[in-house]
């Protein structure tokens, strides 16, 4: 069902009017926590947008059913967005494609109150190949009585007017300027400062007073004093030690560790603890992580060089080539197919139940199965060799993108052959289907020439 709206230019009731201007703070909200939610569609390529009403610009919509939207192939970061068009006095829900750049995607032409205005309310992340969002990011804001409360910080980039106040976690973000530049500050940031004593939470003035007491109050003495100083960089001002209990300043222990170094007694650590050492000369001594990468680097197996930095990759010598043997080494149970990632992983697809929601019967169109043509052909540039398939721009024309792996610009590259057993599984549930009626039919005029036969006689 489509979207209901109040606000644009007709008359508006009361009750309409008072509703309006409980949201009017806020220049894009959604009402109710479930409202406008995104989440993964039952379809391939597709997401769901939840029930519910939505403020923004002067304008209250309410979708009373959740509604399904569908996404082109590629991979792309689309933004899904309310569009109030004042012309049409609607509102409608779209989306807006992106790029393989994370953002929000703003429509030049749609940010105009009053005319053409887009909502956002979330971001989705598609991959080639892949049928389901890979990333959903909830944009939406909810806003009422002064306040407004953001799903993720993104939503800055559109909730963005100046004097804006919205949070989003635990940051209390506030579009304010300085020196003369629009800038968002975190409040809840500039303004948290604690003073705990005794493990007790003071007041500021108490705090201060009692620390400041400590300090003045500790005695006469030199020694008693415990007022440290400090330079603008927040570093501690210290002379140099003159007993075992006084701390060492950096000076000290730089011309200390000189002397040890150059007496080869004394090792470096970083403030981690980590010991400092000079590459290896000699086959005893100790090997820095650079020396070892590069061992690493040189070591191979078969055409193909391991990779400390890539966890589950393989840097290839020779491009889509694996470890050699593979080809000839036969393998009976305790198999698995391995698939490929995008990110060149290489792993298997689980199946189980476990791993799944939403699982709803998926119908192929019959007839368009039917059209699946299977060709056989020769690779360019690749000899003679015969090979049997299809082809993906005709499963992508005849509307089987279930089928069909898609490059990054979002065309036609390979074809999921595993699926096709799929396509074929659901023509021979048909034709048995069709096989099961026609055997009924069959036992019926049967039976009927068999009673006329006996009539007859």
């Amino acid at each position: 069902m489509p979207i209901q709206s109040v606000g644009y230019e007709r008359a508006i009731a009361y009750d309409d009017l008072g509703e309006i201007f409980s949201h009017a703070g806020a220049a894009y909200s959604v009402i109710g926590a479930d409202a406008f939610e995104v989440s993964p569609g039952p379809a391939p390529m597709q997401v769901k947008v939840r029930a519910g009403r939505a403020a923004g610009q002067a304008i209250i919509d309410t979708l009373p059913a959740d509604e399904i939207l569908t996404a082109a192939p590629g991979t792309r970061w689309d933004t899904v967005a309310i569009r109030r068009d004042w012309g049409a006095k609607t509102s409608t829900l779209v989306i807006l494609a992106g790029t393989a750049a994370e953002g929000i995607v703003r429509d030049p032409d749609a940010m105009t109150p009053g005319v053409l205005d887009d909502h956002p309310v979330a971001l989705v992340r598609w991959a080639a190949g892949q049928t389901v969002p890979q990333q959903i990011i909830d944009l939406r804001v909810w806003a009422s009585t002064g306040g407004a409360f953001g799903a993720d910080p993104r939503v800055r980039e559109f909730a963005n007017a100046i004097g804006t106040r919205i949070r989003v976690g635990n940051s209390l973000w506030e579009r304010t300027i300085v020196s003369g530049t629009p800038t968002w500050v975190d409040f809840a940031a500039a303004t948290n400062l604690f003073i705990r004593r005794n493990n007790a939470n003071v007041s500021i003035q108490d705090g201060l007073t009692k620390a400041l007491d400590a300090i003045e109050g500790a005695g006469s003495s030199p020694a008693a004093n415990r007022l440290a100083m400090w330079n603008p960089e927040g570093y501690m001002a210290m002379k140099d030690p003159q007993s075992p209990n006084h701390a060492a300043n950096v000076r000290y222990v730089d011309s200390s560790f000189e002397v040890l170094v150059k007496a080869r007694k004394g090792v470096m650590r970083d403030a981690a603890g980590r010991i400092f050492i000079e590459d290896p000369v000699l086959d005893d001594q100790g090997a820095t992580l650079g020396t070892v990468k590069e061992a690493i680097r040189d070591y191979r197996v078969g055409d193909n060089q391991l990779t400390p930095a890539l966890r589950d990759k393989i840097q290839e010598a020779k491009d889509g080539k694996f470890a050699e043997g593979v080809y000839d080494r036969g393998m009976g149970t305790n198999t698995r197919a391995a698939y490929i990632r995008d990110d060149g992983a290489l792993g298997y697809r689980t199946s189980s139940r476990r791993f799944k929601t939403d699982i709803e019967t998926f119908t192929p169109d019959a007839d368009a199965l039917r059209q699946i043509r299977a060709v056989m052909y020769r690779r360019i540039g690749e000899g003679d060799g015969i090979e049997h398939g299809v082809i993906a721009e005709e499963l992508h024309d005849l509307g089987h993108h279930w089928l069909v792996i898609y490059d990054d610009e979002g065309a036609p590259l390979s074809v999921a052959y595993e699926l096709i057993g799929l396509a074929a599984l659901t023509l021979a549930q048909q034709q048995a289907d069709q096989l099961d009626g026609l055997r009924r039919e069959l036992s019926e005029i049967r039976s009927a020439v068999t009673r006329l036969t006996e009539a007859s006689s």
